[in-house]
């Protein structure tokens, strides 16, 4: 049942990608990552007490799955591998620092929240509803929706190492090994060492395969501009016990959304798996509620099969180099062929050098080319990302953190350039949302009040007073203000510290299980709409 299911979480967002236009699909040498997350929704069978889910109406990114009862739609998707270095990082909000398909697809998602909270609040179709006794939103039955996350390469960092490893082969180690002594002379000679929060606790990106368990940097490769951003595979780890719904989303909540499994193509070995994303870190049980530890099924995909991995492209590419060599050995046999007839046939005149000369020049001239092609069908990763979310009718691509095309107007970038997807943004969209919030909880309030009562201006002033004191105020100082048992359950997890006592049990040594993540540069998130 469970590989059935992995492998239809795999076939849904691999048909929702293939239904893209071809723009925002890599070129035939180039490769790429996909993840989605796919919403699973199961009716309740008959005879089980407990409410109804309010069904909305079928569209066609359901996917039946051998069972009348189940449902599968994803809900958000993307493609991705590139991050940029700390010195890129700017404290506008304007940029996307970490473009990997899996924290893409992450954020997608969380638009897709915003989509489903507002369909709530205008009495539309939804997966939310309204609890009047907390003053927040909870899915319609928690337990007949979950949320899959489904990758084609197994998340960098600590999942992939092992199978990292086995596929370097001895030129690559060397040159991976060379490029570290290289950055370490000159970081000595210029005597700029670049360290990370705590080198014992945190590696950067590939080095170092041997150590399992460690929280990693993004990207891999030595000699690039290091980043602050953490590996996918620890944040996977943080989404389980913080959810993937963030900070801002939790003003609207219950309760975090947790994913119940992880699907995985390429690179698949479990036991990385589950070291990465469940065994490397145990529970905790003094985080502030409503966080928890939860544990994700670990799956395996099966066909069909991501059509844009290195390995097929890899496998598309010597099939294509097979057939364009046996051309190549037939037009060689032809030219050979003319080539003597032709030199049969001037055996009595004075041109014998020219036409030496110009058999060479032929020759020449098939090799040029044949190295040209092949340097331009070398195989290598794609520079784009792309990201999507249900109700967008057409994705929306990214490169170097900004909309693809994007291009400076005397030194500064419109924000016309600036994705939908940034930080400054998705602050812009939690401020637009937590308006109509209000709004909606006047009209509930007001449906208990008599309609003469003079408690209803006294409420719509208040709430319009939170709007505008939230709208002049840092992106910082609105998380802290609107999130506070997020903040409290990160800080916990992170940087071994907490705001509030906690009484004293036998899991307080797990106080800090994360320690060693990085930390945002000061002012960074100091920017405001």
């Amino acid at each position: 049942m469970a590989n059935s299911i992995a492998a239809n979480i795999a076939k849904c967002c691999i048909d929702k990608y293939e239904g893209f236009p071809k723009r925002f699909k890599p070129l035939p040498n180039q490769w790429t990552i996909l993840a989605g997350i796919v919403m699973e929704r199961r009716e309740k069978e008959e005879g089980k007490k407990g409410k109804e889910i309010e069904e909305c109406p079928m569209d066609v990114n359901k996917k039946q799955v051998n069972n009348p009862s189940l449902f599968l739609e994803c809900v958000s998707l993307a493609t991705g591998m590139k991050c940029l270095g700390r010195s890129h990082r700017l404290p506008t909000g304007e940029i996307i620092n970490d473009s990997h398909a899996e924290v893409l697809s992450r954020r997608a998602f969380q638009k897709y929240i915003y989509s489903e909270l507002r369909a709530c609040m205008e009495n539309k179709n939804s997966i939310f509803q309204y609890n009047k006794k907390t003053g927040k939103f909870r899915l319609l039955n928690s337990s007949t929706i979950k949320f899959h996350l489904y990758v084609s390469q197994a998340p960098c960092g600590d999942a992939s190492t092992v199978s990292l490893s086995e596929l370097q082969t001895e030129e690559e180690k060397r040159i991976n090994e060379n490029k570290k002594r290289i950055f370490n002379e000159k970081q000595q000679s210029t005597n700029k060492h670049i360290k990370l929060e705590d080198e014992k606790l945190l590696l950067r990106g590939r080095l170092n395969y041997d150590k399992l368990g460690v929280l990693r940097t993004k990207p891999g490769r030595i000699d690039a501009d290091p980043t602050l951003s953490m590996s996918c595979s620890d944040k996977i780890l943080k989404w389980a016990y913080l959810g993937l719904t963030g900070a801002l989303l939790m003003r609207f909540l219950e309760e975090p959304i947790y994913l119940a499994s992880v699907t995985v193509e390429e690179m698949y070995d479990e036991t990385s798996l589950r070291r990465a994303l469940i065994t490397r870190c145990g529970e905790v049980k003094e985080l502030p509620q409503p966080y928890k530890k939860t544990i994700p099924h670990i799956w395996k995909s099966g066909p069909p099969y991501f059509p844009y991995t290195k390995r097929q492209i890899e496998m598309l590419e010597k099939k294509r180099e097979e057939e364009e060599g046996k051309e190549e050995t037939n037009t060689t046999n032809a030219i050979t062929t003319i080539t003597i007839n032709n030199n049969n046939n001037n055996n009595n005149n004075n041109n014998n050098n020219d036409n030496d000369n110009n058999d060479n020049d032929n020759n020449d001239n098939i090799l040029n080319k044949k190295k040209k092609k092949k340097k331009k069908n070398r195989i290598k990763a794609d520079d784009k990302a792309i990201y999507w979310s249900s109700p967008m009718l057409q994705p929306e691509a990214i490169i170097n953190g900004r909309k693809q095309g994007a291009s400076p107007k005397q030194g500064q970038y419109s924000k016309k350039t600036w994705s939908d997807l940034c930080r400054y943004y998705m602050l812009k969209q939690f401020l637009q949302t937590i308006q109509q919030f209000q709004q909606f909880q006047n009209k509930q309030e007001l449906q208990k009040l008599d309609p003469s009562n003079n408690k209803k201006n006294q409420n719509q002033d208040q709430n319009q007073d939170q709007v505008q004191d939230l709208s002049g105020r840092t992106y910082e100082d609105i998380k802290k203000a609107m999130a506070p048992r997020y903040r409290e359950a990160r800080n916990y997890l992170f940087y071994d510290s907490i705001s509030i006592p906690h009484p004293v049990s036998e899991s307080l040594s797990k106080r800090g299980i994360l320690k060693g993540w990085t930390r945002k540069p000061k002012g960074e998130q100091s920017f405001k709409i």
